[in-house]
């Protein structure tokens, strides 16, 4: 009893192996094992690919600490939201340009509009929204020339824009007059890039501009004095621009002592405004130009420089120039200028009056217009005796005329004429330009007039086309 007991053990595992073997040859596959977890399934995570583009063997330099400017800009640190575009400003070594602004639209620079988006330390930009079609993006810095790409309407969001800005140079000096330094003149570069670079001088007179593409530029000191009399005044010279290196050009605004003063008149009385503009040409080739504002007729211009001095004097205004219905700007006349050329000497006083006739016109009615017809006044200097009317005598006075004038309502008013004699011509337009030239003849009505004007006189005349 003892033995069978020890001995069921054994029998029972062979019986179960037995039954192991029926069931393999039976069926001819493994049972499966249960399915794993979806933990045990999920696949290892990896460490997520850098978004930095591939720049080849290109190192970036160590970004230098931004302006408070750049520092604010948004700079892209997540995938942006919407349409945008994401990219970096290089100069030519490939380091990155903190604060660079950059622009779709070249005009904003010249109306002062922000910038649509400013790098920041790292060169940096995100534009937000940009036009849905292609566009040029440019990118300005005071210390680079501009640099631009031109952006496709399918630019992947995803890609990273590079613009690189080119090394440049600068020029930098001081303005002074008669040695004093000028400490709100402006220096005017260009045109560098399409457009004008302007900076004004401090309390010593000293400018500087950075960041402008080798070549050679005119530059222009500029100063504009107050009273009543403003006086601007202005050098110009050229200047050459190398890579990496600072031109020294200085400006001197009429070191001189020389002065040109007097009275501006016109008829009886002083003009109310006038303009005299020139320049004066110094021995060593250099011009130095000037504009003169000039209130209440007498005038004075100071501390020129020796040299040939010439100068246009014109007047704008003059009493009683309004009482005759002229134009509130009566300088489009020969009679209201004048010009004058000569020696300066350093040190010395020269006097000068001007003295014009004032401005005169005519003015009147044409009778005799139709409802559907158009008229028109001719002015002719001198005489003109017609005995007989051909196309070629019509398109003659037309191409010799010195004024012309629409008539409106049946009025008109030519202003600014000098004295002279005239002869007034007042016609009817042709209804049909492609009419024939004979027609056109035949259906023309003319009238004239010959008329003498004196200094200041205002004519009245009427003209009829009946």
């Amino acid at each position: 009893m003892q033995r069978i007991r020890l001995i069921l053990p054994f029998i029972a595992v062979l019986l179960l192996a037995a039954g192991c073997l029926w069931l393999v040859l039976r069926t001819g596959s493994v049972p499966e094992p249960p399915p794993l977890t979806r933990a045990e399934t999920a696949a290892p995570t990896l460490p997520a690919a850098s978004a930095e583009p591939d720049w080849g063997d290109w190192t970036p330099a160590a970004a230098t600490p931004a302006p408070a400017s750049a520092q604010d800009s948004p700079v892209p640190t997540a995938e942006p939201e919407g349409h945008a575009v994401v990219g970096r400003v290089f100069d030519e070594r490939g380091a990155p340009i903190a604060g660079a602004e950059l622009y779709i639209n070249r005009q904003q620079l010249e109306t002062g509009e922000a910038a649509d988006a400013i790098t920041g330390a790292d060169g940096r930009f995100l534009l937000q929204d940009p036009p849905p079609q292609g566009f040029r993006l440019s990118a300005y810095h005071e210390a680079h020339p501009p640099g631009y790409e031109v952006v496709p309407s399918n630019f992947p969001p995803s890609q990273e824009l590079r613009i690189v800005l080119p090394d440049g140079g600068a020029v930098a000096g001081r303005v002074t007059v008669g040695g004093s330094p000028l400490g709100d003149a402006h220096v005017t570069l260009g045109p560098v890039g399409g457009q004008y670079r302007k900076v004004g001088t401090d309390g010593q007179g000293r400018y500087r501009i950075g960041g402008i593409a080798p070549g050679r530029y005119d530059i222009m000191a500029r100063y504009t004095s107050g009273g009543t009399n403003v006086l601007e005044r202005h050098s110009s010279r050229q200047v050459e621009i190398s890579i990496g290196r600072t031109t020294t050009q200085d400006f001197n605004l009429y070191g001189g002592a020389a002065i040109l003063r007097g009275r501006i008149r016109v008829g009886d009385g002083p003009a109310e405004r006038s303009r005299i503009n020139g320049v004066v040409t110094v021995p060593d080739g250099e011009r130095e130009i000037f504009n003169l504002e000039v209130v209440g007729g007498d005038y004075a211009l100071n501390e020129l420089p020796p040299g040939r001095l010439s100068f246009n004097v014109h007047v704008l205004e003059y009493a009683g120039q309004h009482q005759n219905g002229l134009s509130p700007y009566a300088g489009n006349t020969d009679n209201l200028r004048r010009s004058e050329s000569f020696e300066i000497q350093s040190g010395q006083v020269y006097e000068r009056d001007f003295e014009f006739f004032p401005a005169v016109g005519i003015r009147g009615t044409v009778q005799g217009i139709r409802a559907d017809e158009r008229a028109s006044v001719l002015v002719l200097e001198g005489y003109r005796e017609i005995n007989s009317w051909t196309m070629d005598t019509f398109l003659t006075l037309a191409a010799q005329k010195i004024r012309s004038q629409r008539v409106g309502s049946g009025t008109f008013i030519v202003n600014d004429l000098p004295p002279s004699d005239y002869t007034v011509l007042a016609y009817i337009e042709p209804r049909d330009v492609t009419m024939d030239p004979e027609a056109v003849l035949a259906s023309l009505r003319v009238d004239m007039l010959y008329i003498a004007l004196g200094p200041g006189e205002m004519q009245e005349l009427a003209l009829d086309l009946r």
